[in-house]
């Protein structure tokens, strides 16, 4: 096998294929005419396993090869299938593909580094950033004149210097990687009861948390995050984390849990912010007070909040409602209320021609359609209830992310997809590779 075949079959063994499945995959993806025997994987799984996949001495062959107008001859596979299969990778096999491959290197330089969580826990004594996906897995223990940084299971090492700079510096390294792609980013308190009790500590690290972003911001680059969770003491401090995320790819916030009681009071600082308005799904048990509440909440297509004080218009319900009934892709919108006057609401909504009465409330049906938007209502929750809406389940998949250059995606994929998807249902054989692809990354 040439070094890009080698290549190939190391990113099979890192997913987990055995021999016969690699065999297979490479098999569909040789040029006409080019053949590798399955004694040749089997052989070269064991030297994988036994650390010998190690060719930074022969990497001159490969190099001189290419510069001799040979690689022609070497095996050509579609960069997208090339691209996709190095996402899926971990951190370790990601940097020992870029070592022994030098056919590969550039597209693991090019590809996403991807996380599904990273979590960031704000300590009275101590700030933790984990990323199990990546590896990261830092503890820092405040110390007089320094920090205690504890590394998984290795031996912690003492940082001296001052404790919020060694922090922020760290933080930088980290989020400052241009092309790292976070599934969800967690901000929280480790106790709650922070903010009364050591104030100035907690304000240093979340200061640590904003100058790191600032740094990537100068950089030209806002932190690419699917989901933002934050649950700290002092709230208010969501708008300046807000505002460093890349509003492309941000889909869902969840702000506070069921331990804060805090008001939330800032609204009117960021509701134009891109940021928020490209948000489809929101969720937060915080009592929100907003008399503009129709404008500022309206476009998520899911959304669950808690309104504080005692009076709610009605107006401002059949406001909502007729704008959900321009919104096909609505699902639900659940509001906790204090004291819901609902007696006096049915009456209310009696005067709407357009309304009609349901058990546990009200029905509006969509125009040219016969789907209905459900409006439930009891003493202390109204529930906007769309077509797709389903009892229990997760919301419907979000948009698809705006395709980018520095996000290593590429159309073509798709339509290799499905062009494959089609010719092995006419054969009635199932795919290879690409059937594989599309299983790990949740497409079929």
């Amino acid at each position: 096998m040439n070094r890009d075949a080698e290549s190939f079959v190391y990113c099979l063994f890192t997913l987990g294929k055995d021999e016969e499945e690699a065999h297979a995959h490479l098999k569909q993806n040789l040029p006409a005419g080019q053949e590798v025997d399955i004694g040749q994987i089997i052989d070269f799984y064991s030297r994988i396993r036994i650390g010998e996949f190690q060719f930074n001495a022969e990497k001159h062959v490969s190099e001189r090869i290419a510069e001799e107008g040979q690689e022609q001859h070497l095996m050509k596979l579609p960069e997208e299938v090339k691209r996709h299969v190095i996402s899926l990778l971990d951190a370790g096999g990601r940097a020992t593909l870029r070592r022994v491959s030098p056919f590969f290197r550039a597209l693991v330089d090019e590809c996403p580094v991807r996380t599904n969580e990273l979590i960031i826990t704000i300590g009275r004594r101590s700030f933790t950033v984990n990323d199990r996906i990546n590896n990261i897995h830092l503890d820092y223990e405040r110390i007089n004149h320094g920090a205690l940084l504890h590394r998984g299971p290795n031996s912690p090492v003492v940082r001296p210097g001052d404790y919020k700079a060694i922090i922020k510096t760290d933080l930088i390294e980290i989020l400052g990687n241009p092309r790292l792609r976070i599934g969800t980013l967690v901000i929280k308190d480790q106790d709650l009861g922070i903010l009364e009790t050591h104030r100035r500590v907690y304000s240093d690290l979340v200061d640590a948390i904003h100058q790191a972003l600032v740094h990537n911001l100068h950089r030209g680059k806002r932190l690419k995050v699917d989901k933002l969770v934050m649950n700290i003491a002092e709230i208010s401090n969501f708008y300046h984390i807000l505002t460093f995320l890349d509003a492309a790819y941000l889909r869902q916030i969840q702000l506070g849990d069921q331990e804060l009681t805090d008001i939330f009071r800032h609204i009117a600082r960021f509701w134009q912010l891109p940021q928020w308005q490209n948000t489809r799904i929101f969720r937060s048990p915080l009592r929100i007070r907003d008399p503009n509440f129709v404008r500022n909440f309206s476009h998520f297509d899911s959304a669950e909040v808690r309104l504080a004080g005692e009076t709610f218009s009605f107006e401002r319900i059949w406001q909502l409602a007729r704008i959900y009934l321009t919104r096909p892709s609505f699902i639900q919108m659940r509001i906790d209320l204090w004291r819901f006057k609902k007696q006096e609401f049915d009456v209310y909504m009696m005067g709407k021609q357009d309304a009609t009465r349901e058990r546990n409330g009200w029905s509006f049906r969509y125009r040219g359609s016969q789907n209905k938007l459900l409006l439930e209502c009891t003493n202390d929750v109204i529930w906007f209830k769309g077509p797709e809406y389903r009892e229990g389940a997760e919301p419907r998949p979000l948009p698809p992310v705006p395709r980018r250059r520095d996000d290593g995606l590429d159309v073509r994929l798709e339509q290799l997809l499905n062009e494959e998807a089609a010719a092995n249902a006419r054969a009635g054989r199932v795919g290879g590779l690409m059937e594989a692809l599309r299983r790990g990354m949740g497409l079929g």
